[in-house]
């Protein structure tokens, strides 16, 4: 199983965290990307370890970024070490503070909604590609979404597919596709059974969230491997800000003792 880690909350430099994750066997780190923060490509190519094998999939809203851009990027990251930098493109969101810094790359008569923006991301994609292989830019693409829209996408233009748990268990694992889903868990593990039941009964709880055992967490991770799923992205998520590095690191330990475990 390949375990991919995304922390929604940015609490320690990423060359320490790469660490952390390459020690415990992590397979790759999911990076969010937006106008008006640091540059997290910067900051991987300062923290790149060539000795390292741990992968960093950057998050891009197309509307943010040139595709011409974002391929010179990758090639300047894999002129470090190759295929250490992957993409996840996410037809997201918009945010105001963007707009505010023209921070958005939609023709004016675009109105910015949710399938605009998908839209959007079916015209970027083959430009991204296609200034990609006229240029001998490498990588792969990922992109996050449970549309017919986006699964589309993905057969045509990407290598995976990021899809929420609940919504893959609810639907049977979505239609069929050829390409490889990757399978996300924001987990809150919690091997004692009183406290894990005080914590479900929280109110305002985030939908995406799991509360589960040690015993339960493997348990739903062996079952989406016999499915045909070999990768799963745990995350954090930011709600729980006081208690984030304690979550953060029973996630780390837990897929250090899965990988002990099952190999």
């Amino acid at each position: 199983m390949n375990f991919y880690f995304f922390d929604q909350v940015e609490t320690a430099p990423t060359d320490v965290i790469s660490k952390e994750l390459e020690d415990a066997g992590f397979y790759a780190m999911l990076i969010p990307y937006g106008v008006g923060s640091n540059s997290h490509f910067i900051k991987i190519a300062r923290a790149l370890d060539i000795n390292q094998k741990l992968k960093y999939i950057v998050g891009v809203r197309p509307h943010t970024v040139s595709p011409q851009y974002l391929a010179m990027i990758i090639k300047s990251l894999n002129d470090i070490q190759p295929d250490r930098v992957w993409i996840n493109f996410v037809a997201g969101f918009i945010i105001e503070k963007e707009l505010a810094l023209g921070g958005s790359m939609f023709p004016e008569e675009f109105e910015r909604s949710f399938k605009d923006r998908k839209e959007y991301m079916a015209k970027y994609l083959p430009i991204f590609n296609d200034f990609c292989d006229k240029r001998g830019v490498k990588t792969k693409l990922c992109i996050t979404g449970m549309t017919e829209e986006v699964f589309s996408l993905v057969e045509q233009h990407a290598d995976y597919n990021i899809v929420g748990f609940e919504p893959y268990k609810k639907f049977d694992g979505f239609r069929q596709m050829s390409k490889p889903r990757i399978v996300s868990i924001c987990p809150v593990i919690e091997d004692d059974e009183e406290f894990l039941s005080y914590l479900k009964g929280l109110d305002r709880i985030p939908q995406d969230i799991m509360f589960t055992t040690t015993d339960e967490l493997n348990l739903t991770i062996n079952n989406l491997k016999e499915s045909g799923i070999n990768d799963i992205v745990l995350f954090t998520h930011g709600k729980f800000k006081a208690d984030h590095d304690h979550e953060k690191y029973k996630i780390i330990d837990f897929v250090k003792q899965y990988n002990k475990k099952y190999g």
